[in-house]
């Protein structure tokens, strides 16, 4: 979820420094990385700044996983 959202989505984006393990709920602190002139079908990646928290837990309500993640 991004800030000030109530509703989980996917990216495509990539956050460097960040080692996401499954069975956690993270909220991180993020920075948008800076690309000039991208691709037309770039998606934005992002550089890790602080994990504020990191909870063991079954998260609820997260977006199907797409084919690859399965």
């Amino acid at each position: 979820k991004f800030k000030g959202s109530d509703v989980w989505s996917r990216t495509g984006a990539y956050i460097f420094g960040f080692d996401y393990q499954p069975g956690y709920e993270y909220v991180i602190k993020v920075v948008q990385e800076e690309v000039k002139n991208p691709p037309e079908d770039y998606v934005a990646n992002y550089r890790l700044i602080k994990i504020i928290s990191k909870v063991q837990k079954n998260s609820e309500n997260l977006p199907p996983p797409v084919p690859w993640e399965q």
